[in-house]
């Protein structure tokens, strides 16, 4: 009898340890997902955690409108870029990545931004369909301003702050930090800028259809932060 559950134990471990996981990803968007490289700030994160608790996670891109949708059906293990209040039949993990949209200004020119209003006067740039995405208020004031445009191409934005080609950056702190890295020298993106935070940030959770992977995933996401490997990942490509 003890060596029937002694074998059992070991069986229900080993299920729970060394698994593939298919985890749904719905977002290309570097430095956070580099779709063609499979790599990016929150792939290697979550691959480097569930790593060294012995899975091996498998990313699937699929429409972000599916993300949640793949996971709840069961297609998939679990699932980036989700937020707990989606509720159902799902296990969120703790905040492993955090979005931080702003304002970026260059500091010679002593541009004060406190609020959205003082969007109103300044040349902007922005990511396209940034008017969907950032609120009814904003949308207002760019709507406003004969001076607002979109950039499909991002690193294009970022090019046309530093060559002042508009006065202010709007978009997250990340792409803004990973595409000055990228932007080329022609740029002259060393110049020093002022960084105003006048939306909210955007917490996100992975969703996972096992608790104990959920929970595992959580120890080892507290472990890369304490270790500091976290910030370092994140320094990797913005730094």
């Amino acid at each position: 009898m003890k060596i029937t559950v002694m074998l059992l134990s070991v069986f229900i471990a080993t299920a729970s340890f060394g698994k593939d996981l298919k985890i749904a990803v719905g977002l290309s968007l570097p430095p956070y997902v580099i779709k063609n490289q499979d790599k990016g700030m929150e792939l290697d994160i979550v691959r480097n955690i569930l790593k060294e608790k012995g899975h091996n996670p498998q990313f699937v891109f699929v429409p972000f409108g599916e993300v949640y949708k793949k996971l709840v059906a069961g297609e998939v293990d679990a699932a980036l870029t989700l937020q707990s209040q989606l509720g159902g039949s799902v296990h969120y993990s703790d905040d492993y990545i955090q979005y931080q949209n702003v304002a970026v200004t260059l500091e010679n020119k002593g541009i004060k931004i406190s609020s959205l209003a003082d969007l109103s006067k300044a040349s902007i740039g922005s990511f396209q369909n940034a008017k969907i995405y950032l609120g009814a208020e904003f949308k207002k004031v760019v709507e406003a301003n004969e001076n607002y445009r979109e950039f499909p191409v991002q690193v294009r934005q970022v090019r046309a702050l530093f060559t002042q080609g508009i006065d202010v950056f709007v978009g997250d702190l990340n792409i803004f930090k990973y595409y000055r890295k990228n932007a080329g020298r022609a740029s002259n993106t060393k110049q020093a800028v002022s960084v105003h935070e006048i939306f909210p940030r955007t917490n996100y959770q992975m969703g996972f259809k096992d608790k104990s992977i959920r929970d595992a995933f959580n120890a080892g996401l507290k472990e890369m932060k304490a270790s500091g490997a976290y910030q370092a990942k994140i320094n990797e490509y913005t730094k």
